[in-house]
């Protein structure tokens, strides 16, 4: 009860988000259609945080410097912008959608804290404390990639699918190298097909898919960071037990996917079944 009636711990966020979406008609016919859709959004966050422990707390007595307090400030910035190409047409039952465009993600995050023990009694203020503690990191990456896909679909009964994607990463150890990853699909709606007899069952869909992603290493993955440390009563540096690789590549996830949809009573009632075998390579792990 001592602490919830005399210890604080307040935090203020402030938030903004902003999307748009827009789309360009380059051509537009009876059978066919060119467009430019142009998508983004923004995502900005200011938190700040307050937390201070009067030297009265009964926990505080027993520490060396009583009265501690932390003022931490929290900024973290995240743009999206997509750009894509999609040119659709049709050549009687069959319909070819082309897509080619282009993705770009960019994060940046900014935390520091300022934090103190020993305060005088009645005060909160770090700077005013016997020990004091600092905090700062900065970090930004980025993501780029480039898509093209094309789709062909028989009137609904046979649809295919294929595409490949090209990513590249600043969190990766070469950032200017591009990775490729191809994907593929086929579903096959029997009921949709003239021989189908049985009105009660409306879809009835077999899919197979194959694709393959990746995901990059974690922010700083590439980089040795010193540990700060004192030697011989002066301030240096000592080389971390964690190192880090700068030839290191994405991990690669590649999947298998096999799977029936079932449709009744104009679907109405829906099942669907679906296996799958997802292998992962270049797993990326942290070893100490």
């Amino acid at each position: 009860m001592q602490i919830v009636d005399k210890a604080v711990n307040n935090e203020k966020v402030n938030r903004f988000i902003s999307a748009f979406n827009s789309t360009f008609y380059l051509l537009r016919k009876s059978n066919q259609s060119l467009k430019f859709v142009l998508q983004g959004g923004i995502d900005y966050v200011h938190q700040e945080n307050v937390v201070y422990m009067p030297e009265e707390l009964q926990f505080q007595r027993q520490r060396a410097n009583p009265g501690a307090s932390r003022f931490t400030s929290t900024r973290s910035r995240n743009t999206n912008f997509q750009g894509m190409f999609i040119h659709n047409v049709n050549v009687k039952a069959i319909s070819f959608t082309t897509s080619a465009g282009a993705v770009r993600l960019d994060q940046s995050n900014r935390v520091q804290w300022f934090q103190a023990e020993g305060l005088p009694a009645g005060t909160n203020n770090p700077n005013n404390g016997l020990v004091q503690l600092s905090f700062l990191n900065n970090g930004r990456y980025y993501d780029e990639g480039f898509v093209l896909q094309e789709e062909i679909n028989w009137d609904d009964k046979v649809i295919l699918n294929g595409g490949i994607r090209q990513d590249r990463s600043s969190l990766n150890g070469d950032k200017k190298k591009f990775y490729s990853f191809p994907r593929g699909s086929v579903a096959v709606n029997i009921a949709n097909f003239d021989f189908w007899k049985l009105p009660e069952v409306s879809t009835f869909k077999v899919r197979a898919a194959y694709g393959q992603t990746g995901n990059p290493a974690g922010y700083g993955s590439i980089f040795n960071s010193m540990v700060p440390a004192a030697i011989g009563g002066s301030t240096g540096f000592v080389t971390p037990t964690q190192l880090g690789n700068p030839k290191i590549d994405p991990e690669t996830a590649t999947e298998f996917e096999y799977g029936v949809d079932l449709g009744l009573f104009n679907n109405r009632v829906s099942f669907e079944l679906t296996l799958y075998n997802k292998k992962v390579k270049n797993f990326i792990d942290v070893y100490n």
